[in-house]
């Protein structure tokens, strides 16, 4: 286990129960930025795919299948 989480989890030990819960909270805050980071991502990737097929060459194709 490296030491940052190994440092946590002794801190976590030495806590009070609300202060854990605080912790427990703010850990599921960077859990979901993350996420949306990470959705974002694959939105603005699959955004600029797109961009790449929006063309009169593949319009002209698409509409005379």
């Amino acid at each position: 286990m490296n030491t940052a989480k190994k440092d946590l989890l002794e801190l976590v030990n030495r806590i009070s129960e609300t202060e854990a819960k605080e912790i427990l909270d703010f850990a599921l805050f960077l859990e979901i930025k993350r996420n949306t980071k990470d959705f974002k991502d694959l939105e603005i990737a699959s955004q600029t795919s797109c961009d790449f097929w929006d063309n009169d060459i593949d319009d002209e194709v698409w509409n005379n299948a």
